[in-house]
């Protein structure tokens, strides 16, 4: 942990750029440089990068009482996200609130104004920005659905099953307090599920807490790290399964037993999430499906690998036909 002169100011919020691509970092650094409210303390956390990092952050942010660029010697977020992410953490100066940022996002110009201003009103361990999906050239694309004001961890969940909230790492501004409690970041392969399974448990019985008025605009682009479903299949397909044992158990242990009517769901509702999301990954391989069907069969016993096998080529061929029917109809 830091222990430069960032300690001397009385900023408590550190703004953090897990840092690799170079293509939209200027905009991502000039939109934080821009801030209404100064009061943060920015990392850069090059993470090995081979373009030239270095140079466009000092020309973008040259505060060298706030500002700081860390280099690490390896690379990590190649084989390890989650523990990159850890890692980051890490280099901070002990403020007590942190926020993720990206290397190719955007912020509104009184993002930091308007957490100060939520958090005065309301206490919580978890806050979380409205978002807005940018393409390549700034433009916006989708107005994602506001989130509500104030949401139970479990609602949060329950409402991300279903498929009917939007979540980017970038939206959270959470405290260092819940995170140490937790030990960081949940890990999964990939960090497939990790941000979710995070927030969940940094949320704990307290509620995530909406800013409104400024929004943070994610970036949709080719080189958005994870990417397609395409890429790292079967260590995705992985993730899911160990998330869904993982967000059951959670539910089980909740120590406040509150949204006991989400929790009485959960197991069926995780099931069909998972089936749901796995036609993402189509088309898999014979062999790739039979590893699939082992794997849920260790999670799911019910069935057998081949039961599971045939559900997932059933899935398959209805996902291939309800898309055929698409495109005759439109």
């Amino acid at each position: 942990m830091l222990t430069s002169s960032n300690l001397l100011n009385s900023n408590i919020l550190a703004i953090i750029v897990p840092a690799f691509k170079a293509k939209y970092l200027r905009a991502a650094l000039q939109s934080i440089a821009s801030q209404t409210d100064q009061r943060f303390n920015l990392y850069v956390c090059d993470d090995c990068s081979p373009e030239d990092l270095e140079s466009i952050y000092r020309s973008t942010f040259s505060d060298p009482s706030r500002g700081h660029y860390i280099r690490f010697p390896e690379n990590l977020g190649c084989s390890s996200l989650v523990a990159q992410w850890n890692r980051c953490v890490e280099k901070t100066g002990g403020e007590p609130w942190l926020w993720l940022f990206s290397d190719d996002d955007l912020m509104d110009k009184d993002c930091v104004a308007s957490f100060y201003r939520q958090r005065g009103l309301v206490d919580s361990d978890l806050y979380r920005f409205d978002t807005l999906t940018i393409d390549g050239f700034d433009n916006v694309i989708t107005i994602n659905p506001p989130h509500p004001m104030a949401e139970s961890a479990m609602a949060f969940a329950y409402h991300r099953l279903n498929f009917k909230r939007d979540s980017f790492v970038v939206e959270y501004i959470f405290s260092r307090e819940a995170f140490v409690r937790l030990g960081g970041f949940i890990p999964f392969p990939w960090a497939w599920c990790s941000d979710d399974a995070s927030w969940i448990a940094f949320g704990g019985d307290r509620p995530i807490i909406g800013i409104p008025g400024s929004k943070v605009r994610w970036r949709s682009s080719a080189i958005n790290n994870g990417g397609s479903p395409k890429r790292n299949t079967m260590e995705k397909i992985e993730a899911m399964i160990l998330y869904s044992a993982w967000l059951e158990s959670h539910a089980e242990n909740e120590p406040a037993k509150s949204d006991r009517h989400i929790m009485d769901v959960l197991p069926k509702l995780l099931k069909h999430w998972f089936f749901r999301d796995l036609m993402h990954y189509y088309p898999l391989s014979l062999s790739q499906i039979w590893q699939v069907g082992e794997k849920i069969s260790r999670r799911w016993p019910e069935k057998s690998a081949l039961c599971w096998a045939i559900r997932i080529v059933q899935g398959h061929v209805g996902w291939v036909l309800r898309g055929a029917g698409n495109r005759l109809s439109g």
